[in-house]
């Protein structure tokens, strides 16, 4: 299962021609790990790549291309392929994650949810389902809130502004549900496999499963509104005169918006899904000890 699962993503991701020959050789090896480690973890990370592959297909035509695609630094709705960066950038927290889990309990860990007896391996868990969550939020709510609201966003860290699409840190109300809905995708694949995978009487004996959904869709919107938060504050956004584009550097002829030129998009990627990862499983312990 850990070589037939990576390598039929890689064939899906060949076909469609959506990774190149770096990300495709980082995603067969994250994907190795995580099958090799849990079967939910890997369901997880499917149904992520598969909602963000939707979504960047869905009405692409439609989509404007207010920011700046320049080499490998490639944002939501711009043409070419992902490369390994971007690769590690949305699921290299969630690899991280699936070694230590891998070290801890050893392969084929597919194990119910309980803070009271098995704390770390489930501390780690819900640490994965929160960074995937992220990634997947973050991807939705980018791909489809241009298509879905002609609202002009809003930036986090001040809300009375308005800014241009595209700017770092700009928000809506649609682009934050949908954030959420992609958590909860993620939610879904890890209950699902879950309750497959581990056997009946093991769950019967266990606390409640279900609370998964709940930590996985409020991890998609924290995720969201963290990620939202770096790039307003770390990230720079500025509008070139010249072509009407959201740019990621300062130069002649840009004007600022927010941010600073300390962080790229890469980066706050995986700083959103690192900190999503390590916060999420106290609100999920909170959560299991009222249930």
């Amino acid at each position: 299962m850990s070589i037939l699962i990576p390598s039929l993503l890689l064939y899906n991701a060949a076909r469609t021609k959506k990774l190149d020959r770096s990300a495709m050789l980082v995603a067969f090896v994250m994907g190795f790990i995580e099958t090799l480690s849990n079967l939910c973890m890997i369901a997880t990370t499917v149904a992520f790549f598969l909602a963000g592959t939707r979504a960047t297909k869905y009405k692409a035509s439609s989509k404007r291309f207010d920011e700046e695609c320049s080499g490998d630094d490639k944002k939501a709705s711009c043409p070419g392929r992902r490369n390994w960066i971007q690769v590690i950038s949305n699921g290299g927290v969630g690899m991280e994650i699936s070694i230590l889990l891998l070290i801890e309990k050893g392969p084929a860990n597919e194990l119910p949810i309980n803070f009271q007896y098995d704390y770390f391996p489930t501390w780690l868990s819900i640490a994965f389902l929160g960074s995937m969550a992220c990634a997947c939020g973050d991807t939705l709510a980018s791909e489809l809130a241009p298509v879905v609201t002609k609202s002009q966003p809003r930036l986090i860290t001040n809300p009375l502004v308005k800014v241009p699409r595209g700017t770092n840190g700009g928000v809506t109300i649609p682009g934050l549900v949908l954030s959420a809905l992609g958590g909860l995708i993620c939610g879904l694949a890890y209950y699902a496999s879950l309750v497959v995978c581990v056997d009946r009487e093991i769950l019967i004996r266990s606390p409640p499963q279900w609370p998964l959904l709940l930590i996985a869709s409020m991890a998609g919107l924290l995720g969201s509104v963290v990620d939202s938060v770096i790039g307003a504050t770390l990230q720079f956004s500025g509008y070139e005169l010249e072509t009407g584009k959201i740019v990621g550097k300062s130069r002649s002829g840009v004007i600022w918006i927010c941010g600073a030129e300390i962080l790229d998009n890469h980066s706050v990627n995986l700083v959103s899904t690192l900190i999503t990862a390590l916060v999420t499983p106290y609100f999920g312990r909170l959560i299991w000890a009222n249930v």
